[in-house]
């Protein structure tokens, strides 16, 4: 078998398995993964030995995960294919990423509102009537993602992101601001695996994949209506650390979860086991 080497991202799991689903590729490499955010780097006789490296750029701010150290070490007779590294904030305007795994999202609106000492309840009607699109200029967050996106200097960065600024209104493309969905991904792997030189690489490997099934950032109806997103209402559920959840009530247990200092993980997951205790008595 030949050496493939990922580097990357949350993003790098779905590409792998739709690698590996795709015959010809599974019969030829062993791909072995080194999560980039997690700081994993490459043992040196791995990159010089190896047949394929497929990685993220990153800057030399990142040491033995940059750019410039992968390709100045890896085998001069190896593939390599700059994977794609997509990042797309526009859904969601009051979550922010916070780097903890186990409480991975503020939301910055229903925060603000905490600190007023507002119920739940009065925030959860403020959080029902309020229009996103009356305090954040989404179209330009929109804009401004895609700008930075087409700048990243991927493998075909251009086309990828004509096809997300094509798609985005018409199907689901992410279920958070750096996970990819569904045919986003699909278009991910099957590039490439052109890139590598096969061809004749169907269209959808595995159909609805994404970086993580445990958990899709919900999304405000009033966003939802602002850039037409057919697929999505006020009753959407979505997944939620073993819940199946509308955005406000995500909302209302994000509250709960805030007031008692719970992280967030933790208190959906400990919630989805107390509904299953339930349901068997």
């Amino acid at each position: 078998m030949l050496s493939c080497l990922v580097s990357a991202n949350c993003q790098g799991v779905p590409l792998i398995r739709q690698l590996l689903a795709f015959q010809p590729f599974a019969k030829s490499y062993s791909p072995e993964f080194f999560v980039n955010f997690k700081k994993e780097s490459i043992p040196l006789e791995k990159l010089a030995s190896c047949n394929l490296l497929i990685y993220q750029k990153l800057n030399a701010h990142w040491g033995e995960l940059s750019e410039d150290y992968l390709l100045s070490h890896v085998n001069p007779k190896a593939k390599v294919v700059c994977m794609p590294n997509i990042y797309n904030p526009a859904l969601w305007p009051i979550s922010k990423g916070t780097g903890d795994l186990s409480d991975p999202y503020n939301e910055t609106y229903v925060d603000e509102l905490m600190r007023r000492s507002l119920s739940k309840e009065e925030i959860l009607y403020l959080i029902k009537k309020v229009d996103f699109a009356k305090h954040y200029d989404l179209q330009s967050m929109f804009a401004e993602a895609m700008k930075v996106e087409r700048n990243k200097g991927y493998v075909r960065c251009a086309e990828f992101c004509d096809f997300i600024e094509e798609n985005f209104s018409k199907t689901k493309l992410f279920t958070t601001f750096n996970h990819p969905y569904g045919i986003l991904l699909n278009k991910v792997a099957q590039t490439v695996l052109e890139e590598i030189g096969y061809r004749g690489v169907p269209d959808r490997l595995i159909p609805d994949l994404t970086c993580d099934d445990e958990y899709y950032m919900p999304i405000h109806p009033s966003v939802a209506k602002f850039f037409h997103l057919s697929f999505i209402d006020e009753n959407t559920k979505y997944p939620v650390y073993g819940n199946m959840l509308t955005y406000y009530e995500y909302v209302a247990g994000y509250i709960f979860a805030r007031e008692n200092k719970f992280p967030l993980a933790h208190y959906f997951r400990c919630l989805s086991e107390r509904k299953k205790q339930i349901s068997v008595r």
